[in-house]
């Protein structure tokens, strides 16, 4: 079997620098391959397993060690591996990815998945605990230790493990887990029996690179898993996980770096001209020579990324399972070091297929006589129709979902929440205490003080959208590193204005001008978002 599907060995070699048989899910060394000679050509892939070879492994176990399953070189033995597995009566998600693509790059897949949302409402639920102490005195000066920023990290990579003391873990499918690698007759029965894996899945997530759909393997999971009518789908480049954490740690830095200085040289805190002055001079002093300094780096992994994300929509609206490749066909079904015949995965896969999405199998009624070719491309408009038009007009021009943007990286913002609860708590007659507000002013001033604390988010929303039309315009150019140098004022200048004009709409005391601000801006960044 190829990279992604599953091998027939029981070895593997590192994954960043495959032997010519690395078309196999899991690359074998060079051995002789037990399994390939002893599979029958009359053996067929079936959706039945025995209970106890049907098997998922907890997303703990998966993530632990950072990920060191999915590492290339052989951890543990095969039958510690297997082990490390159960056996289930459904699967909560099936991971369907390919082995070349670095492990690391897949563990922010899924920490951004699992992990990030978990860890964002952790964040907002102490940031609010401590403003709440902070308003009421119970504690002063918590929130310049920012420890939002240190649960958030702790909750993003150990969640899974906290988690698992309370309520039943999510059991995920990783084929090096729940299928044995040592072992040939029960490793040739997961294999064959890979569709069961996938059809008795509540959901699939595919971990996307550029090879994904090229692979005769991922593409039957895809096909297995599409043939239901229930059950998500989620497509995540490993790319776009890669540019979100990038982004999350540029702004992570950018906003500790401005809410430092602004607790450090604000010690009295009004909405007033002067407060709103004090923070436009440090976006001027602080923040824009560090973002100077980061934006290059940012900017020439960027246009690398959209090199590769930019391939999904196209291979999707133009899939087809007969181009696909596999390890046997390429090698002309001749072990290139042992020169075993192997049998045809191809042929295993298009029998299942062909059973699968034939007119009387999907309407549960008798067969109606159809060629292969018809019903493989019906396979192809399945995927086209009900992957390739979601991907299309989510990818035309946003590359990621909003709800990972909010978990990961505007959570950078609650960092100063308690500061600011603890200003509305105190009120503006604490300030003057011969200014009598009515519920409506203070209604209002309430607003404004919640307004700047919030317009933030729309500023690194509308900088990660600049940003990825920038990299997606110059990202054929040839000299990257210019192209990185020249991006960056151009950024600094447009997100300079943008979060500039949102700062100066405050200075106009005892109006609605920075309502009517927040409003064009959060339409301008729904307009770049959507469009």
């Amino acid at each position: 079997m190829e990279e992604c599907g599953l091998d027939w060995s029981s070895e593997e070699v590192e994954v960043a620098d495959p032997p010519s048989n690395s078309e196999n899910k899991m690359a074998p060394q060079n051995e002789s391959l037990p399994s390939e000679s002893t599979v029958s050509h009359r053996k067929s892939l079936t959706f039945t397993l025995e209970p106890q070879l049907f098997r998922a492994a907890s997303l703990e176990v998966v993530l632990s060690g950072w990920c060191k399953h999915w590492k290339g070189l052989l951890v543990e033995s095969g039958e510690e591996l297997f082990q490390l597995s159960q056996p289930v009566q459904s699967i909560d998600t099936f991971l369907s990815h390919d082995w070349r693509t670095s492990r690391w790059m897949k563990l922010m897949v899924l920490l951004l998945v699992f992990n990030s949302q978990a860890a964002a409402v952790t964040s907002l639920v102490v940031s609010i605990a401590v403003g709440l102490a902070e308003a009421s005195g119970v504690a002063s000066d918590v929130s310049l230790f920012f420890p939002c920023y240190w649960l958030y990290l702790l909750v993003l990579c150990f969640w899974q493990r906290i988690s698992g003391l309370c309520r039943r873990q999510t059991m995920v499918f990783l084929d090096k887990l729940c299928i044995h690698q040592k072992d040939d007759k029960m490793k040739e029965k997961g294999i064959l029996g890979l569709g069961a894996f996938v059809r008795r899945s509540d959901n699939l997530l595919v971990l996307w690179s550029k090879n994904y759909f090229n692979r005769l393997w991922c593409a039957y999971e895809m096909g297995c898993f599409l043939s239901r009518e229930r059950g998500q789908v989620e497509i995540l480049p490993v790319n776009v996980a890669y540019l979100l954490f990038l982004t999350a740690i540029l702004w992570h830095v950018l906003m500790s770096a401005f809410h430092i200085s602004l607790l450090s040289y604000v010690a009295q805190v009004d909405v007033d001209t002067t407060f709103s002055r004090t923070r436009i001079l440090l976006i001027a002093v602080v923040i824009c020579p560090l973002a100077l300094v980061l934006l290059p780096l940012m900017n020439y992994w960027g246009m690398s990324i959209m090199n590769d994300v930019d391939q999904l929509p196209n291979q999707l609206q133009n899939f087809r399972l007969q181009d696909s490749q596999c390890f046997c066909c390429t090698h002309h079904h001749r072990h290139p070091d042992t020169g075993q015949e192997l049998i045809c995965d191809r042929e295993l896969v298009y029998q299942t297929l062909t059973g699968l999405y034939s007119t009387g199998e999907l309407q549960n009624c008798s067969p109606i006589q159809e060629s292969r070719e018809d019903i493989l491309e019906k396979f192809n408009r399945r995927v086209q129709d009900r992957l390739g038009h979601q991907i299309l007009r989510r990818m035309g021009v946003r590359v990621y979902p909003f709800r990972y943007v909010l978990f990961l990286i505007m959570v950078c913002n609650l960092a100063t929440l308690p500061y600011y609860m603890t200003i509305l708590v105190e009120g503006p007659a604490d300030k003057n205490p011969h200014i009598d507000m009515s519920w409506s002013h203070r209604a209002a001033w309430s607003g404004r003080v919640f307004l700047q604390w919030s317009q933030r988010c729309l500023v690194m929303m509308f900088s990660l959208e600049i940003s990825v039309r920038l990299w997606k315009v110059v990202k054929s150019r040839q000299s990257k590193v210019a192209w990185a140098i020249i991006l960056s004022p151009i950024q600094l200048v447009l997100v300079g204005c943008f979060w500039g004009c949102l700062e100066l709409a405050h200075t106009v005391e005892d109006s609605f001008v920075p309502f009517l601000t927040f409003l064009v801006a959060l339409a301008l960044c729904m307009l770049l978002y959507f469009c």
